[in-house]
């Protein structure tokens, strides 16, 4: 509608019939005639109000108009078997189910049991099934087929891509917004049978990928959205943590300050995330390895340091880890530690660890000026006799990667993957700001759409 035109509320007109109304007395006309105009002027004011009502409850939430910079995922960490589990709702004319995820980093897209809802299936040919690479010779005719992986037990099979309406909370484009619960339509999934769920956490319906493909959250996201870009932050505890898909939240100056960044680089398949471990030191002492060990081939087969959230605990190639043990053992007897029994799946453990008596161990990045500090290289056991273990295992010599980055020594770190520029921020939080920091993002009245 033009600056110029008149609203539609403005072309109401209302018809009275006066054909049975008796004509009044000459001295009561003016007074009835100024009743008459105050009259119609509420009715008009009634009238606009009642439409103004009426058209805002038909709006639904998606119907908003609305600026998204972000949406908000809440992580929580599944005790009994080491996986990090987000949910998300899913379904179509509001009658949404939650559905249960374990957060893979390197998982190419969403894929869920079949019993969960779906709103229909994509064709071979398409170019929602292109996006999604499908497996080989789907035809025009068939459903759309995508292979994919179990991260726990490693099961392979294939999928059928579908697509449906997901709801999760937004944050808008405002200074200090807390989320609102709104809905992507038309967002593409890979449906499995539900034999594919096996090694996963209880009650959980499928898998979360956060890798870099055309078809991920965040790439679905950036699409549907023109101000979300394709990043996103991961912050991981034992207790409540999240993903942030979008622009990373305001943080208080000294995370922001302490952010640091290195360059992402691509494996083989191009989903996964790695980074270039130079070297390795303990205590500020470099580790004496053959620099070609840690580096990512050419090929991008082997070699590299990857992150991973379904690998519980960081993992180190077998001559790699043979090495840096070596040399953590020396830097604990230096510090006077008294190493006790291993305690399982942990090989080297001590009894009366204090915090700042554990060795340093950093892994130098793209200068010396850059290193990931581990801040978490050590596990407290459960027990009370004050037993902590090295929580960094030998990988085997079939290890892929040089080094896998595990769950565990990822918690309490945030983590900015920048996939526009491939450039990932890390930082490791401050007492005062934990990733619970991100639970008062979320609404008081969390619950189904």
């Amino acid at each position: 509608m033009g600056r110029g035109d008149t609203p539609p509320y403005a072309k109401l007109t209302f018809r009275v019939s006066t054909s049975h109304i008796p004509i009044p007395p000459q001295p009561y006309l003016c007074l009835l005639s100024g009743f008459a105009s105050s009259m119609a002027y509420i009715f008009r004011l009634l009238a606009l109000y009642t439409t103004l009502i009426t058209f805002m409850a038909g709006l639904s939430l998606a119907q908003r108009p609305f600026f998204p910079r972000a949406i908000i995922l809440p992580v929580t960490k599944d005790l009994p078997t080491s996986q990090y589990v987000t949910q998300i709702q899913i379904g179509h004319s509001n009658n949404f189910d939650p559905l249960k995820l374990v957060v893979d980093l390197g998982g190419p897209f969403l894929w869920a049991d079949s019993a969960s809802s779906s709103q229909g299936s994509i064709l071979c040919g398409s170019l929602k099934c292109s996006m999604a690479n499908p497996s080989g010779g789907c035809t025009s005719k068939e459903i759309c087929g995508l292979l994919f992986e179990n991260p726990i037990s490693k099961m392979a099979g294939s999928g059928i891509l579908k697509e449906d309406s997901i709801a999760l909370e937004f944050i808008a484009d405002e200074p200090k917004a807390s989320s609102f619960l709104s809905y992507v339509p038309d967002f593409l999934f890979s449906s499995v049978p539900g034999l594919f769920l096996q090694g996963l956490g209880s009650g959980v319906n499928g898998v979360l990928g956060l890798g870099n493909s055309r078809v991920s959250l965040t790439s679905q996201l950036a699409n549907a959205y023109g101000g979300i870009p394709r990043k996103f932050s991961l912050c991981l505890s034992s207790s409540n943590g999240a993903i942030i898909s979008g622009d990373i939240l305001q943080l208080n100056d000294d995370v922001s300050r302490s952010m640091v960044y290195t360059p992402l680089v691509s494996g083989q398949n191009g989903l996964e995330y790695y980074i270039n471990v130079k070297s390795i030191k303990i205590n500020d002492k470099r580790l004496d390895l053959n620099g070609s060990l840690l580096f990512l081939d050419e090929e991008g087969v082997g070699g590299g340091t990857k992150i991973s959230t379904v690998v519980p605990y960081t993992t180190m190639k077998t001559k790699i880890y043979n090495e840096f043990l070596e040399s953590f053992l020396e830097a604990a007897a230096a510090s006077m530690l008294t190493r006790v029994d291993s305690v399982g799946p942990f090989e080297v453990c001590f009894k009366d660890v204090v915090g700042w008596d554990a060795p340093k161990v950093e892994f130098v990045l793209q200068s010396e000026m850059v290193k990931w500090r581990v801040m978490n290289a050590m596990v407290k056991m459960s027990s009370d006799d004050g037993v902590m273990c090295l929580g960094i295992l030998d990988g085997g010599q079939a290890q892929i990667a040089s080094i896998v980055i595990g769950g565990y020594q990822l918690e309490d770190n945030l983590l900015d993957f920048n996939l526009g520029t491939s450039m990932l921020g890390f930082t490791p939080l401050m007492p005062e700001t934990t990733c619970s920091h991100f639970s008062g993002l979320f609404r008081d009245d969390r619950g189904s759409v």
